[in-house]
């Protein structure tokens, strides 16, 4: 039964309309039934008090079963405006009928028909726009046709009743009903539509702040997308940069060349003005921080300048071992020069070229854009690799070195070699020659003894 109930309040309504078009369907189908009962209390009067009047509330019933069967199909709009009208219609009508000519309206059957005539306002919405009004111009028209229906349409009818009697308090009661009715309906649909309001704007509320979520989760994942692909591209950058000095660093002519132009690459890749390559020299307490590269506006700069251990921000960063990055650069300390003139950049940065904790020199850049941090930590990685390459070609230089010492004492130990066996063959000749000289003699001296023995044997004759 409720199933069957609530099909019948929510007949046609469907469910892409609007809410309070919902409202006013579901309205209409509760103002026919109330006027069903309306149209049946007189008919049952009707019957009673005057047969021949009968057939107007059967033909208002008829029309409401008919607005009944509009809305079931969907012509919610044509139903709605029959329930506005005809019940005023038939109203004057039924009144036409009783009054006499020249005879004054009847007063309970007027408050009828004009409370009829608000049933528009509480099946129509103000945002229908003419709907709202059409249907209350036709009443009031209709009202105003009284007059020249009630010379037309005359029966010989007692209306007494209708005016002091029974009857007269029934159709007062039954208008004011209605209009007690009418008001109760249009508040309820009144307070419907706040309730309703109050649901939309809640679940607008909800469905603001899940937007208001939605969209801070956006600009939060959009953020950190961002992020994602700026650190990516920063990515990226280092491991071109990796590369691109990798191979500078493993391919060059002779240190001083690939000093130069290690230090015109990094400075065009990294886009700063101005810098500066220091690397160590000397041992012990006689190390010097020594400018052996300066490069600034596309251009190599010959300067000669070195730095004692502790000395400046340069000593400084060798001692320390880490980077020092300044935005304050003290007064004068480095001035970058183009065609404009000179002038003090503003962001100092020194890396210390570190391996395997010892400091092979020391990286000065200038610039007038400050450094990011994904560029300073570049360069720290960077300034190992440099290191490594310095300290491997130290490793290198003092290999070779060593070789052309080896390869010079070979050289002079084989010449001692040589002369020593020039020696030694002079050696074996002389004493070759002496053993010669020896047998001459021993032979000289064989001679002589025999000689001298000879001589000495005496002659007998």
């Amino acid at each position: 039964m409720n199933i069957t109930f609530d099909k019948f309040w929510k007949m046609g309504v469907k469910p892409e309309m609007p809410q309070y078009l919902k409202n006013k369907v579901q309205t209409s189908n509760i103002v026919c039934v109330s006027l069903m009962f309306i149209a049946l209390v007189y008919w049952v009067v009707s019957v009673v008090f005057h047969p021949e009047l009968t057939f107007i509330p059967l033909i208002g019933v008829f029309v409401i079963l008919g607005a009944g069967a509009l809305n079931f199909f969907g012509a919610i709009t044509f139903s709605r405006f029959i329930l506005s009208t005809v019940p005023t219609a038939l109203a004057i009508l039924y009144q036409a009928y009783l009054v006499k000519a020249d005879g004054e309206p009847l007063v309970g059957t007027m408050l009828l028909a004009l409370s009829f005539s608000a049933i528009s306002f509480i099946l129509f919405d103000l945002r229908e726009g003419s709907h709202v009004y059409l249907p209350s111009v036709v009443c009031f028209l209709l009202i105003a046709c009284f007059p020249y229906l009630r010379n037309v349409l005359e029966l010989p009818i007692d209306d007494t009743l209708y005016r002091s009697g029974i009857l007269y308090h029934m159709t007062v009661a039954i208008a004011f009903a209605l209009n007690f009715v009418n008001v109760v309906v249009l508040a309820y649909v009144n307070l419907l539509s706040d309730k309703q309001s109050e649901v939309l704007l809640s679940k607008a509320e909800e469905q603001r702040l899940e937007m208001q979520h939605k969209e801070e989760e956006l600009h939060k994942n959009l953020e950190e997308l961002q992020k994602a692909q700026e650190e990516e591209r920063r990515r990226a950058w280092a491991s071109e940069g990796f590369s691109r000095f990798g191979a500078v660093l493993r391919r060059h002519d002779g240190e001083q060349h690939l000093y130069d132009t290690l230090l015109a690459s990094l400075i065009k890749y990294i886009g700063v003005n101005q810098g500066g390559l220091y690397l160590a020299e000397g041992e012990g307490k006689e190390v010097q921080l020594v400018l052996r590269s300066a490069y600034a506006y596309d251009r190599k700069k010959y300067r000669n300048h070195q730095v004692a251990p502790g000395q400046g921000l340069l000593g400084q960063c060798y001692l320390e071992r880490d980077y020092t990055y300044l935005t304050k650069i003290p007064q004068n300390y480095v001035s970058i020069t183009s065609g404009l003139g000179d002038a003090t950049p503003s962001a100092l940065l020194l890396v210390p070229l570190l391996y395997e904790e010892e400091v092979m020199g020391v990286l000065e850049l200038a610039s007038f854009k400050p450094f990011p941090p994904h560029v300073i930590d570049f360069l720290m990685k960077l300034g190992n690799d440099i290191a490594a390459t310095v300290h491997a070609n130290r490793i290198n230089s003092l290999t070779q070195q060593l070789l052309e010492q080896a390869q010079e004492q070979t050289e002079m130990m084989r010449a001692q070699e040589e002369e020593m066996r020039q020696n030694m063959e002079e050696l074996n000749a002389t004493q070759e020659e002496l053993q010669r000289k020896e047998r001459e003699y021993m032979r000289q001296i064989a001679e002589l003894e025999e000689r001298m023995q000879t001589q000495s044997v005496p002659r007998f004759n």
